[in-house]
């Protein structure tokens, strides 16, 4: 339980700091620069996206159409 707790505490502590330096690099909002946001099988939905970290949004100005399903 002690393990769980330290991972826990630890997960959170990386994850506010990793969220404060991605803010802090970029600024309150702008363009990621160098950064791509892509699907879960890893394809590129957009490059270079445009953010508002507080709110927690992302804008694509151009977006690729997702990928299409395995035929069957």
């Amino acid at each position: 339980m002690k393990s769980f707790a330290a991972g826990l505490a630890t997960g959170l502590a990386l994850a506010s700091v990793t969220a404060a330096v991605a803010a802090t690099l970029e600024g309150d909002k702008g363009y990621l620069r160098g950064w791509d946001v892509t699907w879960g099988d890893g394809k590129t939905i957009c490059s270079e996206p445009f953010v508002w970290p507080r709110t927690h949004q992302i804008q694509c100005d151009s977006v690729r159409s997702p990928p299409k399903p395995p035929n069957g």
